[in-house]
């Protein structure tokens, strides 16, 4: 789908990821590797402090200046873009629409839609019908594909919380499936 809305991205005038610094010289491999360094703790690749700042700038033979340039630069080559958002949301707004559609679709022949107490008439006893069952399964792929696409896909704030999310969901399609309540889960 990237190659999908990406140029079409490009076409609204969204620009593509800036170009990382080049890693030629020991002074940019120093630079680059305290930068790594620094990831892991929370705000420092924002801006490293005034005493690392000196320390690195003597240790590359650059100014304090030319080493907060460097910094600023390397930190903004690392954020997604807005093309790289709009690539992935307009991924998602059309699987949702998608699912979606398929789902009323699916769903506009069954007399549960309308009416919950169908859900429980003759329960456990529910037959699957083929729609159901591909709906089932492919909300359930997509759950998990989310599930191990997240770490690969723009890191967000609510990273932890949209995984648990994903976990959780796959959880309970698999105990609504298990338990034949696919009725109320199709709801």
């Amino acid at each position: 789908m990237r190659c999908v809305f990406k140029p079409i991205g490009r076409w609204f005038g969204l620009r593509p990821r800036p170009q990382r610094p080049i890693v030629t010289t020991e002074e940019d491999f120093l630079l680059e590797k305290a930068f790594e360094a620094a990831q892991g703790k929370k705000g420092a690749q924002h801006k490293p402090s005034v005493d690392t700042l000196s320390k690195l700038a003597r240790q590359a033979n650059r100014s304090e200046r030319e080493v907060e340039r460097w910094w600023r630069q390397r930190t903004r080559a690392d954020k997604p873009t807005s093309l790289d958002k709009f690539s992935e949301s307009g991924w998602r707004c059309t699987y949702y629409a998608l699912a979606f559609a398929y789902g009323c679709w699916c769903l506009s022949d069954k007399p549960w839609l309308f009416d919950t107490m169908h859900c429980w008439y003759n329960f456990p006893h529910h037959d699957m019908t083929n729609d159901v069952w591909w709906y089932y399964m492919i909300e359930l792929g997509f759950y998990i594909s989310l599930t191990f696409s997240q770490f690969l896909d723009v890191k967000r704030k609510d990273f932890w919380q949209m995984f648990v999310h994903h976990i959780v969901t796959i959880m309970l399609m698999a105990f609504s499936w298990t338990c034949n309540l696919t009725r109320i889960g199709t709801l």
